[in-house]
């Protein structure tokens, strides 16, 4: 099986890396795509130990290629996992890659990160995703799951992590 996924926010990371170890688990090929414009630096990602938090010491060096590469293959006998981050303005016609079959959108707030919630990206969400595709954020206001079953997504709040009542899951 493969897969194909975006993440909107690389962030601290944490996405990826859990993704990473499902990949692993799972025995699937996966294609990682990660935009992030404003990368970390390495001053704060070496502080976060989430290999140590998840008890998985093997993943530090897998964790810290995803930050300081471009790109990069991990494989294990039956799993690929091919992860690619793009420093880049996601606002920019050419920096939203298709055929995806799942989006992490994890931007911020709508409140600190207005432009990252206007209907014109999240339309080219919809567009970069396949028949079937699963756009999934923390973001569960009502505004925004209207704006995306404008769009002929179909929106379902689903419990979210620890600290965060719901989520949305949509999906195309």
């Amino acid at each position: 099986m493969e897969i194909s996924v975006l993440e909107v926010g690389f962030g601290t990371g944490l996405n990826a890396l859990l993704t990473y170890t499902e990949a692993l688990e799972k025995h699937i090929t996966l294609h990682y795509t990660a935009i992030e414009k404003y990368p970390l630096p390495p001053e704060i990602y070496n502080l976060l130990g989430y290999a140590e938090q998840l008890n998985r010491g093997e993943l530090d060096v897998i964790f810290r290629k995803m930050h300081e590469q471009a790109s990069c293959t991990f494989s294990d006998k039956e799993m690929t996992f091919h992860f690619t981050k793009m420093e880049a303005d996601i606002h920019l016609p050419a920096s939203i890659p298709g055929n995806q079959d799942l989006v992490y959108y994890d931007a911020f707030a709508p409140s600190s990160q207005e432009d990252m919630w206007d209907l014109s990206l999240l339309a080219r969400m919809y567009t970069a995703l396949n028949p079937g595709g699963i756009l999934v954020t923390y973001c569960a206001k009502g505004q925004f799951r209207r704006d995306l079953e404008s769009l002929g997504f179909t929106v379902e709040r689903i419990p979210g992590p620890p600290g965060k009542r719901e989520m949305i899951r949509a999906i195309k």
